[in-house]
């Protein structure tokens, strides 16, 4: 949630490479709750009613219980979606008539009704006598 190299170079190591960063705790912590705060500030700017931030064992239940608002599209996104819902809707029928066939076709080919090639019987060819 924030940009490592703000943090102060003794609060950050890395590796010969590169490519792992480890930080100091209380670096950590403190960089992220800044992190946290602006954007949360930043959520209700954009005109959040509220902005909870905690840990996630503390508004866990709160989570789960808020309502879900209902859905409000304007009217040219409401058509788009209604084409989506009804192409799907064509696509999950194309695609159950084309199973229904590959089913009829394994069901046949499994009683024993299989293709030969053409100009042979099954058997193997004859010798011919001498």
């Amino acid at each position: 949630m924030f940009d490592v190299s703000t943090l102060p170079e003794s609060a950050v190591s890395r590796d010969l490479f590169g490519d792992r960063v480890l930080i100091e705790r209380q670096a950590f912590m403190e960089a992220q709750a800044q992190a946290l705060e602006l954007q949360r500030n930043a959520m209700k700017e954009e005109g959040w009613a509220e902005v909870v931030v905690g840990r996630r064992e503390d508004v866990q239940d709160r989570l789960y219980s808020m309502d879900t608002p209902e859905r409000d599209f304007d009217e040219l996104t409401s058509r788009k979606l209604a084409k989506i819902a009804d192409r799907r809707k064509k696509l999950e029928a194309a695609a159950e008539k084309i199973a229904g066939h590959e089913v009829a076709a394994s069901r046949s080919s499994s009683n024993g009704l299989k293709k030969s090639r053409p100009g042979r019987s099954g058997s193997s060819p004859r010798r011919p006598s001498t």
